[in-house]
């Protein structure tokens, strides 16, 4: 079928209410199909992943706590509690890839709209944010994260503040261990520092990072679109972040088992 960026269909087609324009990112694709008009965007696959991924989470934890916690015989059914560890860890291992990829396809998404258009939400961008976002979007997370921040809190957060810092000096490590996975040593790391976060990653690591990365998307925009529900990725993001917090007091770890 036809598939569309919201300018690029409003040009060929019909004008967007504004509401559908505030609600979608200006580079989500309209799909014209048989149900109406279908948004597609980055941030959406990354919240129905994180959605499916707490999901299982979620329902294969009590089955690692029967062993922990005594009700189950480790020792019996050895076979059966490590696939239950091991599926525990890929679920780990998908949720931080997923909650990290969320933040990139937000950021990236706001330089984006920043270089196209000028202005995101209902604040107009400066020269130098727009130099910012048109020749620096592929920055170090850590600094295009400040640099958003910055703008859009006009100057009264950093970067260093929280959740960002979180995210960061905390989930980043995790991160880095998943998708650049080495035994060297790098500048914020020792050597074997991240083969010692991969092994170590389980649910409530997952949980945490899958938090800060929420709360690092919603606090973002806040202060872009006012009330996170008026977008979809905000009301996504406010939905997940109540699912992570339902599941993070039990979050030990099946490292104790």
């Amino acid at each position: 079928g036809i598939a569309l960026r919201l300018d690029e269909f409003e040009s060929f087609f019909f004008p967007l209410t504004e509401r559908i324009k505030l609600r979608y990112p200006f580079y989500a694709h309209v799909h014209i199909s048989i149900y109406g008009l279908q948004f597609e965007f980055p941030e959406h696959h990354f919240l129905r992943d994180l959605e499916s991924a707490l999901k299982n989470l979620a329902e294969i934890r009590p089955r690692i706590s029967d062993f922990s916690e005594g009700r189950r015989d480790p020792k019996k059914q050895r076979d059966e509690l490590r696939d239950l560890i091991a599926r525990e860890k890929f679920i780990s291992r998908s949720i931080i890839s997923a909650a990290f990829s969320l933040v990139e396809a937000f950021l990236s998404g706001l330089f984006f709209t920043a270089h196209h258009t000028k202005s995101i939400g209902s604040l107009n961008c400066d020269d130098e944010f727009l130099r910012y976002a048109g020749t620096k979007e592929s920055a170090p997370l850590r600094d295009r994260i400040d640099q958003i921040v910055r703008f859009v809190s006009h100057g009264q957060a950093t970067g260093n503040d929280k959740p960002f810092d979180s995210l960061i000096d905390f989930g980043k490590l995790y991160r880095d261990a998943i998708h650049h996975t080495t035994p060297f040593g790098r500048k914020d790391v020792e050597a074997g520092g991240r083969l010692n976060a991969l092994y170590k990653i389980n649910g409530g690591i997952a949980l945490q990072c899958s938090l800060f990365s929420l709360d690092t998307v919603l606090t973002l925009s806040r202060w872009v679109y006012g009330d996170p529900d008026t977008t979809a990725i905000g009301e996504g993001c406010c939905k997940l972040k109540r699912n992570v917090l339902n599941l993070l007091p039990d979050a030990e770890g099946s490292e104790n088992v």
